[in-house]
């Protein structure tokens, strides 16, 4: 089971400010209270739906469509933990997994955001979740890129991608 968790609030920013709430206050509570029930509610397991942790098979980690900075991003180099608990083995330990279909398909990183799939691999197999680092980004909130606003890619597109190849 995945559950999905929201907090919605009016930030009664201006036209076009958006980004920027005039009440930081009020949004820093409802980030509070979403990440604390949240993380309350899977305290059993270190605080995140690790099915690795979970005696009662009932989670099966999180849903990648909704995404969650909290869980770790590439900035914050714990991007790995919140692809475990999106993809599970998928990601990288099954023989076809989403890190070599990412090598193969966007080999430059074009399709680039905070928790994009890695181009590099990793020494170790990632199955548990590693719940010891903590965020580097102590803002970090569970909206994640949709408060923060959207990475633009690094690299320029592939010529074959131009050449509409």
């Amino acid at each position: 089971m995945k559950l999905q968790y929201q907090a919605y609030w009016n930030n009664a920013a201006r036209p076009g400010q958006t980004h920027e709430s005039p009440c930081p206050e009020m949004a820093q509570g409802y980030l509070d209270w979403i990440n604390q029930f949240y993380t309350g509610v899977y305290a059993a397991m270190g605080g995140t739906p690790d099915p690795l942790k979970d005696p009662s098979g009932t989670v099966d980690g999180c849903y990648y469509n909704y995404p969650d900075s909290v869980l770790g991003t590439h900035a914050d180099q714990r991007i790995d933990q919140a692809m475990w608990l999106y993809f599970l083995d998928n990601f990288r330990n099954n023989a076809r997994n989403l890190v070599d279909i990412k090598r193969y398909w966007d080999p430059e990183d074009y399709f680039h955001h905070p928790q994009s799939i890695p181009l590099h691999s990793v020494e170790k197999s990632i199955s548990p979740f590693d719940h010891s680092s903590e965020s580097a980004d102590p803002g970090a909130d569970r909206c994640g890129k949709f408060l923060r606003g959207c990475e633009i890619p690094r690299n320029p597109p592939s010529p074959h991608l131009l050449n509409g190849r």
